[in-house]
Parts: C-alpha cells; sequence; structure tokens
C-alpha cells in the first residue's frame, strides 16, 4: 500500500493549516517511510494553495534514529527537545510524524502542552489540535484481495493498493470552527479535487 499520493496530497493541502512544518521520520531505512516523507515534501513545496499575506513556507525534517529498527520508539524528553528546540516564523506549527508508534508519543505531548497542530498517521486522530489525517483503508485491501483468491482468476503475484483506488486517502476533519472556516475558505470541492488527481499522477509517476 504505498503512502507517496497520499502523502503528497497531504503535503499539498498543508498551507491552510500551517506554514512552519517539523516532519518526522523514524530513520532513513525503511523504505516505506522514506516514500511517505518524500511524498509529502514534495506535495508541500508545489502546493496549489496560496494564500495571501502567507510567510515563505519552512519545512524542517528530522530523523528519530540511524537504525533500521530505531525510531519507531520514543522517550517524551527526547520527544520534547524535539518540539521545543526550534525558530519558527509564524504562530502556526504543524508536525507531521512519520515513526510509527512514536507518533503516539507526540500526539500525547501535543494534547499536554499545545506545542503544536499535527496530522494524524494511518488513522483518523480525534483531536482538536488534528485536522487532517493520512490513513490506510486496510480492511478494504484485506477484503479485495480474499475476493481474488475466491476469484477463477485468483490473485495476481503483485498488485499495489494506493491513492487511485482509495485504499490510501486524506481526510479531512476540523473540529475547531477556526479551522472548519479556514478548509472551506481555500478547499473548494474544486480544488481539492484538482489536488488529489495531481497526487495520483505524482504517484503513478513515482512508482515508476
Amino acid at each position: 500500500m504505498p503512502y507517496y499520493g497520499a502523502m503528497y496530497e497531504a503535503g499539498n493541502i498543508t498551507p491552510v493549516e500551517a506554514t512552519d512544518v517539523l516532519l518526522v521520520g523514524a530513520n532513513p531505512l525503511v523504505k516505506t517511510v522514506t516514500d511517505a516523507m518524500q511524498g509529502y515534501t514534495d506535495g508541500f513545496l508545489a502546493s496549489l494553495i496560496v494564500t495571501d499575506g502567507q510567510p515563505e513556507k519552512n519545512l524542517v525534517t528530522a530523523w528519530l534514529s540511524d537504525k533500521v529498527s530505531g525510531g519507531f520508539t520514543v522517550a517524551d524528553t527526547t520527544a520534547i527537545q524535539l518540539l521545543t528546540n526550534r525558530q519558527w516564523q509564524s504562530d502556526r506549527h504543524l508536525l507531521v510524524p512519520i515513526c510509527g508508534g512514536s507518533a503516539s508519543n507526540f500526539r500525547r505531548l501535543i494534547e499536554l502542552f499545545g506545542f503544536y497542530d499535527f496530522v494524524g498517521i494511518d488513522c483518523v486522530a480525534v483531536s482538536a489540535h488534528c485536522n487532517f489525517s493520512v490513513v490506510k483503508h486496510v480492511d478494504r485491501a484485506v477484503l479485495r484481495c480474499i475476493e481474488q483468491w475466491l476469484s477463477s482468476e485468483g490473485m495476481p503475484k503483485h498488485q499495489t493498493f494506493g491513492l487511485a483506488d482509495g485504499y490510501t486517502g486524506v481526510e479531512v476533519h476540523p473540529y475547531t470552527d477556526d479551522s472548519r472556516r479556514r478548509f472551506a475558505s481555500f478547499l473548494s470541492d474544486d480544488l481539492q479535487q484538482r489536488i488529489h488527481q495531481e497526487a495520483i499522477r505524482k504517484e503513478a509517476e513515482y512508482g515508476k
């Protein structure tokens, strides 16, 4: 289930939410992590959303470990240091945690101290600090595989379940009146569809 396209789409809509972004990866040796990081970065830097008086976009990438099995857990002290040791240019900061279980630590600390807003990864995060999530619809992929297995054709040896077929995606869920107004102003149905189609195209190109 490639994540590049969905993460590209998430990066593309981010300027609605913040121009200062801390993108945190578990480690640079796991391809699924690096693909997701690259997708988000490409989408953020190529965003179709332009707002009046918007400051220059600022993306900082950080890795939690340099070991292939590292970064999927993190101590609170390390997480706090990573979140607070930044000089940002605007008042709205966004954390994008592509780091497995470590994301739960970051989320808990943000809920306690309100350092940042954050993007939900692999789940729809119900929080006033999280206004959109990147998700994998594993249930749909499992059902599709079962249907293929039971069919006369059987399952193909290789297949992907990505953004184009709805197996990955972005879910916008603004919970505050302020966020609802901002998303409604900048994310019209037409613009959302343009961003979505561009993300599908980029994922297809990236997979070649």
